[in-house]
């Protein structure tokens, strides 16, 4: 049996591994593992790594392609992927996705905002977010939606140019929190001033803060209540002292009206 203290303990690590964490994402945990175990150990982790892990893509390791198949289901995977599934054939778990913003939202903020002023950074796939999205895609600017499709093919792009080396692009250097998808996001909003990011995560805030570092101004609004942690999440924002925090994104046409009065 775990104790108390040791599960205490673990927390406390983890806590102290995750404040070390900045843009570069896994390339940090990587190396900070390494640097924290034996040599015998290292050799093992490189071999696990191999056969589980690296490279992060479909069809090149087994974690990566046993999950996008689990989610997407046989249909959407050969649609995206170009071939039937390796190892699932089974029903997907995106058809147990819902959709949490509501039309009246979307025709509220357009009411608010303009309507293309919407934009979209996410680290889905382009198909399986228009699959669950349907025609609420249409409120959202096409230049202004970058998906992780998006994400790689950038990645793939420095590579071809020898910006970034072949093992870096493996390990998605681009994804979040680096604040490559928002950035491009906001540059497909030529009128934009001073965009609005919307997430439910602390990775979603740090890259912001990492957009901050590099000179982009953003407004953060956490929402929480969707999440499986969601008490820990929002002590997570109010401790972070984000500028807007609330319950869903079905809340903030009614705190921007009232941002406006003031």
């Amino acid at each position: 049996m775990v104790s108390k203290n040791h599960i205490k303990e673990i927390l406390e690590n983890l806590k102290v591994f995750a404040e070390k964490m900045d843009e570069s994402g896994i390339l940090l945990a990587d190396k900070m593992l390494m640097n924290s175990i034996d040599k015998s150990a290292r050799e093992l982790y490189k071999k696990l790594k191999l056969i589980l892990y690296y490279p992060p893509k479909y069809g090149e390791s087994i974690i990566p392609t046993v999950y996008e198949e689990i989610f997407c289901g046989p249909e959407l995977t050969k649609k995206i992927f170009g071939s039937p599934p390796l190892f699932y054939k089974g029903r997907g778990l995106i058809e147990n996705e819902r959709i949490i913003i509501k039309h009246e939202t979307l025709d509220q903020l357009v009411g608010l905002l303009g309507k293309a002023n919407f934009g979209i950074a996410s680290g889905s796939r382009f198909i399986p977010a228009k699959y669950i999205l349907g025609d609420l895609l249409n409120y959202f600017k096409r230049n202004a939606m970058i998906f992780l499709d998006d994400v790689e093919r950038e990645e793939e792009k420095l590579k071809s140019e020898g910006k970034i080396s072949a093992n870096l692009v493996r390990q998605s250097v681009l994804m979040k929190p680096n604040p490559f998808s928002l950035i491009k996001a906001v540059e497909g909003l030529k009128e934009c001033n001073l965009p609005l990011y919307i997430g439910d995560s602390m990775e979603d805030f740090a890259t912001v803060e990492n957009a901050r570092k590099r000179n982009y101004d953003f407004i953060f609004a956490g929402v929480y209540s969707q999440s499986n942690f969601k008490d820990e999440l929002l002590q997570s924002f109010l401790r972070a002292e984000i500028e807007i925090i609330l319950p869903s994104v079905n809340e903030l046409p009614t705190i921007l009206r009232e941002i406006r009065k003031e």
